[in-house]
């Protein structure tokens, strides 16, 4: 995952809100900190990371979707999220859908459980209104040493 960090707005235990840029996209998210040293690293390059989310609200499959129209748009603590299906995951209870998004790389994992029924297949388009996205820095991202 690819965000590059604009400034920190508030911070709580564990975590800040920031603002990050994606692709052209400015979003406000929760990124996880408990180490407190996001704005030390992200002075190297972007932010890597993966996003999850609090609750999907509504979703639908996009038809001819090209991956040019990748995107995370914010409003408020809402995102529309566009992207592709690019791999489904069985596991023991549930499905995982990666959906791919090319405009910053990223992949964002969501469960067939939270699409209430809804099917998905792999290559489909996507598009998702959920809330609280958030961003977890990568373990091998957080173990580079900031200059």
């Amino acid at each position: 995952m690819s965000f590059r960090l604009i400034e920190i707005l508030e911070r709580e235990e564990g975590y800040v809100f920031a603002r990050l840029l994606h692709g052209s996209e400015e979003l406000v998210l929760k990124v996880w900190d408990e180490d407190e040293s996001l704005k030390a690293r992200s002075e190297t390059g972007d932010i890597l990371g993966e996003l999850n989310y609090e609750e999907i609200f509504s979703h639908r499959a996009i038809s001819n979707f090209s991956d040019n129209d990748s995107v995370i748009l914010g409003f408020d603590n809402l995102f529309i999220i566009r992207g592709r299906v690019c791999q489904i995951i069985e596991t023991n209870d549930d499905y995982v859908f990666d959906i791919y998004l090319q405009n910053g790389a990223d992949f964002l994992a969501v469960l067939k459980s939270d699409l209430k029924g809804a099917q998905l297949n792999k290559d489909d388009g996507v598009e998702m209104v959920v809330s609280g996205l958030g961003l977890y820095p990568s373990k091998s991202w957080l173990n580079n040493e900031a200059d």
